[in-house]
C-alpha cells in the first residue's frame, strides 16, 4: 500500500510520473540486491486498481522506465509457476530475498495434491516434497546483507499508507473519470 499511497499523495500529475518513476527504479535496485519479495511488493503497489487507473499519469512515463516495468513485470509473471522468476533466483549468488509467495504456493498445492495416509501408512513422499521446499528457503537463509541493511529495516516498517478504498478514492480525485489532460496539467 505505501507504494500507491506515494505515487497518488502527490497532487500533480508531474508529481505522480516522478513518484512512479521513482518506484520503478527502486523496485530495480530491489532486482540488483536480489530482494524479490521487496521487488514484487512493489510491483503489486504498482498494479493496484488505484494506480492502474491512472491513465495519464501511465502515459506520461517515460519511455525507459516502461521498458524497465515491463523486464520486471516478465521476471515475476507468475505463468508456469514463476518459471521466469524461479530461473533467475537459482542463477543468483546470495544474499538474496526470495519471494515466498511461490513456496506458499508450491506448499499449499503439495498438501492439497497428496494424501496424508497410503493404504493405511504416512505419505512419507509427501513430507520429503515439504521439507525440500523447506530446505530450498533455508539455503537462502545462510548469507545476510550487510548491517546498514538490516538498520534500514525499522525505517521500512514504520512507513505511512493508505487503506485501499482511501486510495481508490484519492485515484478518482487525482484522475477523475472522464477528465481530459488538459484539465490535469
Amino acid at each position: 500500500m505505501w507504494v500507491a499511497s506515494v505515487i497518488l499523495w502527490q497532487e500533480t500529475l508531474r508529481g505522480r510520473v516522478r513518484a512512479y518513476t521513482k518506484m520503478v527504479n527502486i523496485a530495480q535496485h530491489m532486482l540488483q540486491l536480489n530482494n524479490f519479495n521487496s521487488l514484487m511488493a512493489i510491483l503489486a503497489g504498482i498494479n493496484t486498481s488505484a494506480i492502474y487507473r491512472l491513465k495519464f499519469t501511465r502515459e506520461q512515463i517515460p519511455n525507459a522506465t516502461k521498458q524497465t516495468l515491463e523486464e520486471l513485470t516478465d521476471l515475476m509473471d507468475p505463468t508456469q509457476s514463476y518459471g521466469n522468476y524461479r530461473q533467475k533466483l537459482h542463477d543468483v549468488d546470495p544474499p538474496c530475498v526470495p519471494f515466498l509467495g511461490t513456496y506458499l504456493t508450491d506448499i499449499t498445492f503439495i498438501e492439497d495434491g497428496n494424501p496424508d495416509w497410503i493404504q493405511g501408512l504416512i505419505n512419507y513422499r509427501k513430507r520429503e516434497l515439504v521439507y525440500s521446499v523447506i530446505r530450498e528457503i533455508q539455503q537462502y537463509q545462510q548469507q545476510s546483507y550487510t548491517d546498514d541493511f538490516v538498520n534500514i529495516a525499522h525505517f521500512l516498517t514504520e512507513l505511512a499508507s493508505n487503506d485501499e478504498e482511501k486510495l481508490y478514492e484519492l485515484s478518482l480525485i487525482r484522475e477523475p473519470r472522464g477528465a481530459s489532460l488538459d484539465q490535469l496539467l
